[in-house]
């Protein structure tokens, strides 16, 4: 298995939880907090995930999108 592709679905899963910060994501999956950063830029770049201005992740609109499939 792809533990690159795995990660990213725990990050994706762990945002429904609400808003957090790539520290939290970090702690909470036992990964590095750059790990961490490069999956939550990715999820960002496509749309599945999104960063406000107290730079808390949370789902994108394309991650909502899929759900409603």
């Amino acid at each position: 298995m792809n533990n690159s592709a795995l990660r990213t679905m725990d990050v994706l899963e762990l945002l429904t939880q609400g808003p957090m910060t790539v520290t939290q994501v970090s702690r909470e999956l036992g990964i590095p907090k750059t790990s961490a950063f490069d999956i939550l830029s990715a999820l960002c770049s496509r749309r599945f995930a999104q960063c406000d201005e107290h730079k808390q992740y949370s789902l994108g609109l394309s991650a909502y999108r899929i759900g409603m499939a």
